[in-house]
């Protein structure tokens, strides 16, 4: 259980991260590494709440903390960047008639 909760922390962290390092362009891995984060998350809560011992459930909360925080910022990623290439379509169309 610890391991998945390692697990889903560590994808929430690379998930949150990856569309600032690709400038953008990381949105759609992102959101795929966040998916499966929070699925891990979920899981590992899951089981914690049978389970007789706790460790490691503070790193599986985090994981779904950041993941759902990371599908969120990819979502606002993806739809800057749609806007930002409606943008530039409508200017380069203006320009050529």
């Amino acid at each position: 259980m610890k391991g998945l909760a390692i697990t889903s922390l560590v994808l929430g962290i690379v998930a949150l991260v990856l569309p600032f390092i690709t400038c953008g362009i990381g949105y759609i891995p992102s959101l795929i590494i966040a998916v499966v984060g929070l699925i891990l998350a979920a899981f590992a809560l899951s089981k914690y709440k049978t389970a007789e011992t706790r460790e490691g459930r503070g790193l599986a909360m985090a994981g779904l903390i950041l993941c759902i925080i990371a599908l969120g910022a990819a979502i606002i990623t993806w739809i800057a960047c749609a806007g930002t290439l409606g943008g530039i379509a409508t200017e380069l169309e203006g320009m050529g008639g």
